[in-house]
């Protein structure tokens, strides 16, 4: 890679900048209930990586690191989120973090600069999808029926530390129009 660490960074920021000037944070106030019930998982989730598990997986990367003779900086971790999780890490976060940088899924895939090899930077994501019985099929929708005006959703959330480096679950959830219920932990999970 032809840039520095604290090029990238400094590239990155701009860039998170610009995106939120096109597409300002809201107010948690403004967020719709089904929002406000992912804002708080999401958040929930950021805040345990912070603490526990991505010290943990910096700390392996590392060890890996020295182990393969690579020197690499210490990365930026780089939060990809959804409206809800970027209105969770502005709360948790403030305005700018030392170490973390947060922003949409679409604003880092409009990042033109390249870091495929994970020299100066990790991956975090952490958002809501919606998921249809059609998708999951009949054993789960078996195993977790809806009722009538219930949805069913999927809490996407891993790390990627660098290439073949990553780990990752997705989360069973419903939600019945005033709040989230988990129906199954590690519905499915991966690790490379």
């Amino acid at each position: 890679m032809g840039i520095t660490r604290e090029t990238y960074e400094s590239l990155l920021r701009e860039h998170l900048r610009r995106c939120r000037q096109l597409r300002p944070i809201p107010p948690v106030e403004s967020l719709s209930a089904l929002e406000k019930a992912q804002y708080e998982i999401i958040g929930g989730h950021l805040i345990q990586w912070l603490r526990d598990w991505g010290p943990r997986l910096l700390h392996e990367r590392a060890t890996l690191e020295r182990i393969f003779g690579r020197k690499v900086p210490q990365p930026l971790i780089c939060f990809h989120t959804s409206v809800p999780g970027l209105v969770a890490a502005y709360q948790i976060l403030g305005e700018e973090h030392p170490r973390v940088v947060y922003g949409l899924r679409e604003d880092f895939a409009e990042f033109p600069v390249a870091d495929k090899e994970y020299w100066y930077h990790v991956e975090l994501f952490s958002y809501f999808r919606s998921a249809s019985a059609e998708e999951l099929g009949n054993a789960v929708v078996a195993k977790y029926p809806l009722r009538p005006n219930e949805e069913y959703w999927i809490h996407c959330e891993g790390t990627m530390l660098g290439d073949l480096f990553g780990r990752g679950c997705d989360h069973l959830w419903k939600w019945d129009g005033s709040q989230m219920t988990l129906l199954e932990e590690g519905f499915t999970c991966w690790i490379s």
